[in-house]
């Protein structure tokens, strides 16, 4: 499965669509923003800032590479990799969005659901050699 920003829009879609379906049979409110996009080329980013410090707890962000890098969602509960993954720094620095703890709402675990395989990179080694250095 190639991961791109198409895919993103595919799942986000897909889980929108199943959230309006499921809103009428279980009698609960249709949010609007269920899932949304979000990475560098679309206005997903936006939704960033209520997706941190919000007390809902039916966002759900596609993104490609968006938990690489240095964002802070400390009330995040749930990742799912849709992503096939080799690289055992990149699989730790997305699991490690979840480790945050979120005291407002109580959040003390998180949940990791794999649909690519991906926690075979538990216990990989991920450091790099150190090469000689010489300074002069």
């Amino acid at each position: 499965m190639l991961v791109s920003d198409k895919h993103a829009d595919e799942v986000a879609i897909t889980m929108n669509n199943i959230y309006v379906d499921w809103c009428p049979q279980n009698n609960r409110q249709l949010f609007s923003d269920y899932a949304f996009k979000c990475t560098a080329k679309s206005s997903g980013n936006d939704y960033l800032p209520d997706l941190k410090e919000s007390s809902r707890s039916h966002f759900i962000a596609t993104t490609v590479d968006l938990l690489t890098t240095g964002v802070h969602v400390p009330a995040l509960q749930n990742i799912v990799f849709f992503r096939y993954m080799r690289s055992p720094l990149t699989f730790y620095q997305m699991i490690g969005r979840g480790t945050r703890l979120h005291p407002p709402s109580g959040k003390l675990i998180f949940r990791v659901y794999d649909y690519t395989n991906a926690t075979r990179l538990f216990g990989e080694e991920f450091l790099t050699k150190l090469s000689s250095f010489d300074p002069t």
